[in-house]
């Protein structure tokens, strides 16, 4: 669910403000975000504390399994029959890596 300050600040309730006239005042203070998990933090000690938390940890997991796994394949893909028939296929059999 996404926090009514969270909405504010996006781009889409700017839009639809600036369209109906109302001008609103900017937050003050700074804002702290996690790019992981696409959180927005008032402080930053709550940003730390959101980084050491169990959800945070398994995101940022789960992407790095991911590029991992996706690396991995490609050269698992290069060594199929398959791949092999298609670059001989096409005439590319000096061209790979």
């Amino acid at each position: 669910m996404v926090s009514l300050r969270r909405h504010r600040r996006s781009a889409k309730h700017k839009a639809k403000a600036a369209e109906m006239g109302i001008e609103e005042e900017e937050e003050e203070g700074e804002v702290y975000r996690c790019e992981a998990c696409d959180t927005v933090h008032s402080t930053k000690a709550n940003l730390k504390a959101h980084r050491r938390s169990a959800g945070h940890k398994a995101k940022v997991a789960r992407w790095v399994w991911r590029r991992r796994w996706r690396r991995g394949s490609l050269a698992v893909h290069r060594g199929t029959a398959r791949h092999k028939a298609k670059v001989a296929e096409m005439g590319l059999e000096g061209d790979e890596e």
